[in-house]
């Protein structure tokens, strides 16, 4: 077919001369882009879906992308990784989104606290690892619009815990599928991401980064572990001993593999048949040694779907790990945090001073493509400092923010973000108000506490979202309550993090503590 040139003149701004768009036909164009080079694509949410190709020496990229008709809601960057052509099929010349595409440049936003990128999709946190005096987090993210797909590792770092600077993509689709969730430890002088490569099946593939974590160079060779089974997903890699060790999530169970170069693994063992809550399939494994008494512990975190009422939920376990098998200590179902925001919860490697640093998404799967956001949907919660205590009758793993952001949010209500602390006894309620009236309810009651946010503002864009929750706390005449309230966001933390919830709140409005009675 004869190629039509044709530069429209709303798009003069975007081409030059050599980068001009090449309409192939009427719903197919292409433009050339050097390595590095930017593009910002208009985005329009309820349009028609089109396919983006990007065309290499060596393959051919497929994402899905919903290009703005006749308006746009928002754009996103692409920033090629190496000299490429992009391809666009399924948008006419006409459309406004020819009109409104142009060259952009890197120019990604700090994000304080509450970790959001700048545009797009995110879900699980990924490849936390600590070095150099750089916190990297990785995360599960669409680049090209604000619901799930393109499944690619974003990126951002901090050096203090509260305030985020995001990066250029990590890792981008291969030809082997998107890139689901992993994990990354650094390994003498380089960094290594484990990650789940998702095409026709699951399977797990290996990626080095020589520059400190701004870019990885996947393994030729890759993937490095297979399975027929379909679910087989998030590979969690950690140093034991002198060697390395990995638990990754297989349908309702967890595999445990050892490996000495973490290219060529060894199944060790399964762990999670016939214990633990089953109501989804089993996710984001995270296993990790922590202090207790005078000894250590070892702690499974466990991500699947609490019930169908609940949805989203990270539970774990506590027991000893031998380098082979995990064993617990009991088989109780203990939950991490009691809210419907909470999910995916993982903990940084190589944390300095023998921290347990952890990081979940705050999402819940029965609502997260409809949570009232154009532009960006998703976030994380604040990043929490993990220990075991011993709590009434049991033995907790007790989660509360890192001392980073108590140290730097002030301790006054109605400020955004902002901190308040007080003391409970039974029958006390707390409750949160914004100009829109009650946003969350806080009640104590018999030895229980129950976080109600039906009445939070937008409570009609999901049937599951309106939603009152409950958790058992400790038989004690006070209890020690700390809120930290975002614009949209309230975690709750009761007696020191023995427990805690995560809730999302909406619309997105300052609070004020109103009362206590």
């Amino acid at each position: 077919m004869k190629r039509l040139l044709i530069v429209i003149a709303a798009a003069l701004s975007f081409a030059c001369t050599r980068q001009e768009v090449i309409f192939l036909n009427n719903m197919t164009a292409e433009c050339t882009l050097k390595k590095g080079e930017v593009i910002m694509l208009p985005v329009q949410e309820d349009a028609p879906a089109a396919k983006l190709y990007v065309i290499g020496n060596k393959e051919k990229i497929q994402y899905d992308i919903l290009p703005a008709t006749s308006t746009v809601d928002y754009h996103v960057q692409y920033k090629a990784e190496d000299n490429c052509v992009v391809r666009i099929e399924g948008v006419s010349f006409q459309s406004v989104f020819y009109k409104k595409l142009k060259r952009g440049h890197d120019g990604k936003k700090h994000s304080f606290l509450h970790f959001t990128p700048s545009s797009g999709w995110i879900n699980d946190p990924n490849g936390l690892v600590y070095k150099d005096g750089v916190w990297h987090m990785y995360f599960q993210y669409n680049p090209f619009f604000s619901k799930w797909g393109n499944m690619s590792w974003g990126h951002a770092t901090s050096k203090d815990l509260v305030n985020w600077k995001e990066h250029p993509v990590a890792l981008m689709p291969d030809s082997l599928g998107m890139i689901f969730s992993g994990s990354a430890a650094c390994d003498k002088n380089r960094i290594a991401a484990m990650y789940t490569s998702a095409g026709k099946g699951q399977s797990q593939s290996l990626a080095w980064s020589y520059d400190g974590g701004m870019t990885y160079v996947k393994l030729p060779s890759n993937p490095v572990l297979k399975s027929s089974n379909p679910d087989f997903r998030d590979p969690k890699i950690f140093r034991y001993e002198d060697s390395w060790r990995m638990v990754l999530a297989s349908g309702n169970t967890i595999e445990i593999y050892s490996s000495s170069n973490l290219i060529d693994w060894d199944y060790e063992s399964c762990f999670g048949e016939e214990i633990g809550n089953h109501g989804g399939v089993w996710e984001c494994p995270d296993l990790f040694e922590l202090p207790y008494l005078d000894g250590k512990k070892w702690v499974l975190l466990v991500s699947n779907t609490r019930d169908t009422n609940h949805g989203s939920a990270v539970q774990y376990f506590i027991g000893d790990f031998d380098g082979s098998e995990f064993t617990p200590c009991d088989n109780n179902v203990r939950w991490l945090d009691y809210g419907r925001d909470f999910y995916a919860a993982a903990s940084w490697n190589d944390a300095p001073d023998g921290r347990r640093v952890a990081i979940a998404w705050a999402n819940n799967w029965q609502y997260a493509n409809d949570i009232p956001f154009v532009g960006t949907r998703g976030g994380m919660t604040v990043p929490r400092e993990l220990s075991l205590l011993d709590y009434g009758d049991d033995i907790v793993l007790k989660n509360k923010p890192v001392h980073e952001i108590v140290h730097t949010l002030p301790h006054v209500a109605g400020r955004n973000p902002f901190i308040w602390e007080g003391k409970v006894v039974d029958g006390d309620e707390i409750v949160l108000r914004n100009k829109c009236g009650e946003a969350l309810k806080i009640s104590f009651s018999r030895n229980v506490v129950s976080v109600n946010r039906r009445f939070s503002g937008n409570v009609t864009f999901n049937d599951a979202y309106p939603s009152i929750d409950r958790a058992p706390i400790q038989a004690s005449e006070t209890h020690d309550v700390s809120l930290l309230v975002d614009s949209n966001l309230v975690e709750i933390f009761i007696d020191d993090g023995a427990v805690s919830f995560t809730e999302s709140v909406f619309p997105s409005r300052q609070y004020s503590i109103i009362d206590i009675w």
